[in-house]
């Protein structure tokens, strides 16, 4: 099977760049997957899995969202967070979901909309590292 050139780029560094036989991303519409050959394609990411296949071989990492580019059978997958699903610490993603749920219901109480909804959308984000985890 052909293989695809994959990139996955984060603000601070290239966290990935290699080849791989498909990758699935988690699309705003549903879950994608692309092949060598597949037509150009751009897509907005939401939270979850990005799953690199290669063989028997497959390597997975969670991104907060992003865009993926695909073309010319390289697919560019920009990303504002990327988190290695083995050494994440279970035990601290729970305490930081708590805590983080205390300060949610301190902002309401204090009316707070912008920190609430910052907060919220932090929640968000842990909750969906917890489902994928």
């Amino acid at each position: 099977m052909a293989n695809i050139t994959v990139k996955i780029v984060t603000p601070e560094k290239i966290y990935y760049e290699g080849e791989c036989e498909m990758v699935t991303a988690p699309s705003v519409e549903g879950e994608l997957g692309v092949l060598a050959n597949h037509v150009p394609l751009l897509a907005n990411l939401s939270a979850g899995h990005i799953k690199l296949f290669d063989g028997s071989k497959t390597q997975e990492v969670f991104v907060s969202g992003g865009i993926l580019n695909f073309e010319n059978d390289q697919a560019i997958i920009l990303t504002e967070e990327v988190i290695d699903l083995k050494s994440l610490d279970k035990a601290d993603l729970e305490k930081q979901i708590s805590e983080l749920t205390n300060k949610i219901s301190e902002h309401l109480k204090a009316g707070n909309d912008e920190k609430l909804a910052k907060a919220q959308a932090e929640l968000n984000n842990l909750t969906a590292i917890q489902e994928a985890a």
